[in-house]
């Protein structure tokens, strides 16, 4: 039997939304179907790197986080996405220095950042996770995948992955899904990082 298909875990409406969505508006859709096959059994997640990624437990020390968050794009300065960074960091701060949400140490979470925090409590927080022990890296897809890769390695069996994007994203003429890093070029598969890479 081939892989299994990603698509059949969106919503007939939801995949109708995205073909017309904004490209900004496409990484919310996609984080959220991240977040549901994260959640959801192994049995009916896709081959992936969050596929790897037992559900179940959330034992904090052993746990990791990657949020990305792409506001500037090298190859068109106008392709923004204005607060992709404050989310990206507003995210790591949620799931590792509030106290009423913290499931990752925040010496376990990774940003993959592309341009800088707008908002005053962005950046307050930024600093608050370097503090902590955070890493702060780039953002190309390249950068993503291989961040990605190593936080799913570093999460114990018995730990939990957070992976969140903030970014542009396409379909190509197949209809398959692809996000944007810091240095791709719209409608590129081959300066982008397809979806069934990640989950």
């Amino acid at each position: 039997a081939g892989a299994p298909d990603w698509r059949k875990y969106v919503s007939p409406l939801a995949m109708k939304i995205w073909k017309t969505l904004p490209l900004a508006a496409i990484a919310a859709l996609m984080t959220a179907v991240a977040a549901y096959l994260t959640l959801t059994g192994p049995e009916v997640r896709p081959p992936g790197l969050m596929s790897q990624v037992e559900p179940e437990v959330t034992d904090r020390p052993h746990s990791t986080g990657l949020f990305v968050g792409v506001s500037e794009f090298h190859h068109d300065r106008t392709l923004t996405v204005p607060f992709a960074v404050d989310d990206a960091i507003d995210l790591a701060w949620k799931f590792s220095l509030d106290q009423r949400s913290s499931l990752v140490s925040a010496r376990h979470i990774v940003l993959a950042l592309s341009g800088k925090p707008q908002k005053d409590d962005s950046k307050r927080r930024l600093q608050e996770l370097k503090d902590a022990g955070a890493e702060v890296g780039h953002a190309t897809s390249g950068d993503i995948h291989q961040l990605l890769r190593r936080q799913v390695a570093r999460s114990g069996n018995n730990g939990l992955v957070v992976f969140s994007l903030a970014t542009h994203g396409f379909l190509d003429d197949n209809g398959d899904a692809y996000i944007l890093g810091s240095t791709s070029e719209i409608g590129s598969p081959e300066t982008s990082l397809p979806i069934a890479k990640l989950i």
